[in-house]
């Protein structure tokens, strides 16, 4: 900068002297000593720093004495130059040893003269006063007799973290000895170790960076020698886990994020070895999410390896605490159909009991609360049929066709036959007896075609059960049961023709399911086949004589043909109890299709719920279901045919069935055992009427939900012996009834309050007996909010949290940072109702100290209904990647400090991440430049990053092509705040010139050859200043400490370590900034280029 002779990056009274000896030829400026920008030095830019150095109208003084140094007696003369713009100097005053007494003075000169007698280092101080009474001083150094000599040296000068560098340091001392060695190892200005007799230390080095190690060594006289080292301690990268959740019960599935940094270069791989074992399962050559998984209970470790472009690997880990669910205990939940009704009454009973890490053994009926257990069910182990097989493409089909009252099982295979599989246990406890294939009448055995599928059912209405078979070549067969219930006699029919005679055939792979779909009491048929349709004909004959209508393919609710791939395979059951047949279709690719039935028993409409009904533990081909109860708790089971000849069982286990023949209120309760021991209960109340009294069924939806909560009421009722004429609602269940209607019980309400509310259906049937039925729905508080994105503590901003409360609750808000750990408490259990509420955080933790740039997250605790509910949107966060949208220029010119400028927007805080390339030389392969930085937080709005135009190297791009960047930005969580500010930041980063030749020319007027880097600093900081070839290769490290916040500048000669000019060719200059606290700046470089 103008006027900075010196080159130390500022403006003060030592640029006088320095210009005053440029002046009197004294020495060459290592700086801008042109302070007016006039073309030359001289006494006008003396006054030029003098009128910059002004404050309000005090004088200037800068003091001056020669020599000085020297042999004692030294006899010094002092003089200064002083002025005074606005007025006249006074009063000129000496100290000349530094002892705060002025031991010279006049009113007209500060010219003097002083003897020092004894050795040492002095400290003379000249001060002048104006007409104002202003004054100011200036110091001068001496040092009387030979002050010692350092020297140091390292056995290292540069390496990785951990450097353990072993420093020689020596003194030599003309006129004395040296008493004192001491070693400031990382210059930052304190001494660090101290020896009276040697100067030789070792010190680790654990953080990247440069350091100048400096030597002091101390005589006898006092007086001080120094010597310095650049210690380059090169960044091996630091891995940066991080993982949401930390913490919950299995299965647990957690987000592990791949971050990392690397001070001198870039990581090129991220790698993550799920549970710590030392197998790392997943790698990438950038920085992305995980998703994993913990299923079993236990504390994981998980670890993350980053390696960088020299080679160089850190790791680290992070703990996962994955917990059992409800303490490894069982659990179960008991719904009842109906829950009310006139005797008897027969209720139907459904459980859902889970056990975390074991099975359910056991389970037990208490159907009236009497506490004596009626019923009790050892469920049937889910899996293959141990005793059941054929050769391939298994087709069950489940039958009592010895008519004893338990279900018998045939088994259709790949070459045609019909295998028969007796149960010879009971209808609770099946066991299957293989009777050998299936003959018909003559005893031959059944065969009508590869990939054999039966079906029965009695299509002829003599009462037993007929069998159709669904062949491999499209087409259907029938075999007439001529025998009876119990002793079938299978006679050959042949093919089945439509209405129209035409052969029934669907072209591959035919597979029947028979069902009264419209409702007219007889048996309508569904053929899937191979290519994953179904089609359907209606019976338009009798229940003894049916005709076979096409009507096509079948379509569900929004009219689309309902197709699984290949190989469908159809079935039906009423498996919600809704009183209509929903559709299950098995396919070849390990899915079984559940279409529920949204329409009635006469109408179907076929909505698809999933295609993965059950969630089958085994991997199962060609998929061929059938449903029955076979284990007799009222039920139905999943037997499932599959492409290597096995038959897989699913039983759902814990169903039951019983008969209220009393009227009465009645407490059923179920009890689950587990294979430890462990018990739970459930239960659920039964209410009986009279005999003829109606039954009330109602539910609710939404049940639970925040304030307003709009509910959809259903209600339903049913009278033996009569009609319904009045429904009726009591939506908050104090007794009076809110709504009635004579022909419905569907209506809705909105709940305005917080709070637990049961509310009641009540029907009346025409001869005014009534039934009653409860829903309990959860109302609770309504919390939105919004929040500051970003905002700087370090400057005195602050963030404001904004809750929009409807209801009535106590309120508690913790900030937390990225590892779950409370920073801070704004409120605690603090009552509030509905209203809008502002909550200011400083940035800082309970302790009053401004936290660390990061993103720190705000969680909301809010009880209420006697309970305590969290918003956290991490919880429902997906961590979404995002590309925002960017701009970048068409041509850049880093060597003209025009750098590649990169754009965009984000609508939240993100973390980003940046990545330069370019196309390969094929035209069309991308190549990766330089990764910018990785996983950096940006608060929400515009941002711009700058790329210096050198690869990951620090290698100039090839000129010539074209670059362009990839942004990936990891959107935080809606409760997501970023503090910033704190992290200093170099900006506005130039070299002066960009050109420059280092060696003396005399023939030429350009002036010395050196650059001047200027830039702008966030706040005062130390800065690192690394010099690399257009190979990347390292040829000189600086350090400059304490520079002040706003304009620096720093100067490069040309010359490497050894002071020896460097080669010709381009050069980047790149500079870090480090804070007292230790953080580090993003780097920021200018390039240069050297020419002799």
């Amino acid at each position: 900068m103008p006027g900075d002779c010196d080159g130390d990056s500022e403006i003060n009274a030592l640029d006088l002297v320095c210009i005053m000896n440029a002046i009197l030829g004294r020495g060459t400026p290592s700086g801008n000593a042109d302070c007016n920008s006039d073309g030359k030095v001289d006494v006008l830019d003396i006054i030029c720093v003098i009128k910059g150095l002004l404050h309000l109208n005090s004088p200037v003084v800068v003091g001056f004495a020669t020599p000085g140094s020297g042999p004692p007696p030294l006899e010094v003369h002092f003089s200064c130059l002083a002025t005074d713009l606005d007025g006249t100097i006074g009063l000129y005053q000496w100290d000349f040893d530094g002892d705060g007494t002025w031991d010279y003075e006049s009113s007209t000169s500060c010219a003097a003269t002083h003897t020092y007698p004894s050795k040492g280092t002095y400290t003379a101080t000249v001060r002048v006063t104006d007409n104002d009474d202003l004054s100011a001083t200036s110091k001068v150094t001496l040092i009387v007799g030979a002050p010692p000599v350092a020297s140091a040296s390292a056995d290292v000068l540069l390496g990785a973290t951990p450097l353990t560098v072993t420093f020689t340091g020596t003194g030599t001392d003309t006129d004395g000895t040296i008493v004192l060695f001491e070693w400031d190892f990382d210059g930052d200005g304190t001494f660090d170790w101290s020896s009276p007799v040697v100067g030789n230390a070792s010190y680790t080095y654990e953080t990247a960076g440069i350091y100048n190690a400096t030597l002091r060594v101390t005589d006898n006289d006092g007086l001080k020698g120094t010597a310095s080292l650049v210690i380059l301690v090169s960044g091996r990268p630091k891995a940066k886990p991080r993982a949401y959740p930390m913490q919950g019960v299995s299965p647990l599935v957690v987000t592990l994020f791949s971050d990392g940094e690397d001070f001198d270069g870039s990581i090129v791989k991220f790698e993550w070895d799920y549970e710590g074992d030392g197998t790392y399962e997943w790698s990438k050559g950038y920085s992305t999410n995980v998703k994993v998984t913990y299923v079993g209970p236990g504390v994981y470790h998980p670890t993350l390896k980053v390696t960088d472009n020299e080679g160089m690997t850190d790791t680290a880990s992070i703990t996962i605490t994955v917990g059992i669910p409800n303490e490894g205990k069982p659990s179960v939940q008991v719904t009842a159909d109906p829950t009310n009704g006139g005797a008897p009454l027969r209720v139907i009973f459904t459980t859902v009991a889970r056990d975390p890490y074991g099975s359910i053994t056991q389970y037990e009926w208490d159907f009236d609360g009497d506490g004596i257990y009626d019923q009790v069910e050892i469920p049937v182990p889910n899996g293959f049929l141990s005793d059941v097989s054929v050769d391939y493409a298994s087709a069950p089909a489940l039958v009592d066709i010895d008519d004893d009252g338990d279900f018998d099982l045939f088994v259709g295979d790949a070459n045609g036959g019909i295998r028969f599989f007796r149960n010879d246990g009971s209808k609770t406890n099946p066991v299957w007896t293989d009777m050998g294939w299936v003959l018909n009448k003559d005893g031959n055995p059944i065969q009508v075609g590869p990939y054999a599928t039966p079906a029965f059912v009695n299509i002829d209405g003599d009462g037993d059960v007929d069998l159709f078979i669904g062949e491999g070549y499209g087409q259907l067969f029938l075999f007439q049961n001529d025998g009876t219930k119990s002793s079938p006699l299978w006679t050959p029919m042949g093919a089945v023709n439509d209405k129209n005679g035409n052969p029934i055939d669907v072209g591959y792979y035919s597979a029947p399911a028979f069902v009264d779909i419209d409702g007219d009491g007889d048996q309508d048929l569904f053929i899937g086949e191979g290519y994953g349709k179904v089609y359907f004909y209606r019976n338009d004959g009798t229940t003894s004589s049916p005709l076979w209508t096409p009507v096509g393919w079948a379509k569900d609710i929004d009219s689309n043909t309902i197709g699984v791939g290949y190989l469908s395979t159809p079935s039906f059951a009423d498996i919600d109890g809704d009183g209509d047949q929903d559709l299950f279709i098995g396919s070849e690719d390990q899915k079984l299709y559940f279409y529920r039935n949204d329409g009635t028993s006469a109408s179907p409409i076929w909505s698809l719920v999933t295609t993965t009904y059950r969630d089958l533990s085994e991997p199962l081909y060609w998929l061929k279901p059938a449903f029955a109860d076979l284990d007799g708790d009222g039920d139905l089971d999943l037997v499932i045919g599959e492409y290597f000849g096995s038959i897989y069982l699913d039983i759902t286990a814990g169903g039951a069935t019983h008969i209220y023949d009393t009227p009465g209120t009645f407490e059923a309760r179920v009890r689950v055992t587990d294979n430890d021991g462990n018990k739970a209960t459930d239960s659920v109340t039964i209410t009986v009427y009279p005999t003829g009294f109606p039954t009330a069924s109602g539910s609710a939806s939404p049940r639970a939900g925040a304030v307003p909560l709009n509910v959809t009421f259903s209600g339903k009722g049913t009278a033996p012996h009569g009609s319904i004429v009045l429904y009726e609602w009591d939506f908050d269940g104090n007794g009076v009834y809110d709504w009635s209607s004579p022909t419905t019980g569907d209506t809705s309400h909105g709940y305005d309050t917080v709070g637990l509310f049961q509310a009641r259906l009540r029907v009346t049937d025409n001869e005014g007996r009534s039934a009653t039925d409860a829903v309990l729905l959860e109302v609770i508080p309504k919390v939105e909010t919004s929040v500051t994105g970003a905002f700087r503590p370090i400057m005195g901003e602050q963030g404001t949290l904004t809750l929009n409360l409807t209801g009535e609750a106590l309120i508690t808000i913790v900030i937390v940072d990225s590892n779950g750990n409370t920073v801070r408490t704004l409120v605690a259990d603090a009552a509030k109702s509905t209203g809008s509420y502002d909550f200011v955080w400083d940035g800082k933790n309970d302790a009053g100290e401004v936290l660390p740039d990061g993103v720190y997250y705000f969680v909301i605790e809010y009880k209420a209904n006697g309970k305590t509910y969290n918003y956290d949107p991490r919880r429902t966060s997906t961590f979404e990647q995002v590309e925002p949208s960017r701009s970048f220029p068409g041509s850049f010119a880093p060597y003209k400090d025009q750098f590649y400028t990169v754009s965009y927007s984000l609508t939240q805080a993100a973390e980003v991440s940046l990545y330069i390339w370019t196309w390969g030389a094929d035209g069309w392969t991308v190549e990766h430049v330089r990764t910018l930085f990785n996983r950096e937080v940006r608060g929400p709005g515009l941002h711009t990053e700058i790329w210096d135009g050198t690869d990951d190297k620090g290698a100039p791009a090839p000129s010539g092509k074209v670059y362009a960047v990839t942004i990936w930005a990891w959107e935080i969580p809606e409760n997501g705040i970023v503090i910033y500010g704190d992290r200093p930041e170099i900006s506005e980063i130039s070299a002066e010139p960009n050109y420059f030749n280092p060696s003396y020319n005399p023939y030429t007027t350009a002036p010395v050859g050196q650059t001047m880097v200027s830039f702008n600093l966030s706040k005062g900081s130390h800065v690192e200043v690394r010099i690399e070839n257009n190979q990347g290769v390292l040829i000189r490290a600086m350090r400059r400490t304490d520079l002040p916040a706003g304009p620096n500048s720093i100067i490069w000669d040309g010359r490497d370590h050894s002071g020896n000019p460097v080669k010709d060719g381009g050069y980047r200059i790149t500079l870090t900034a480090i804070d007292h606290q230790g953080n580090r700046s993003m780097p920021r470089s200018a390039l240069v280029m050297v020419y002799y």
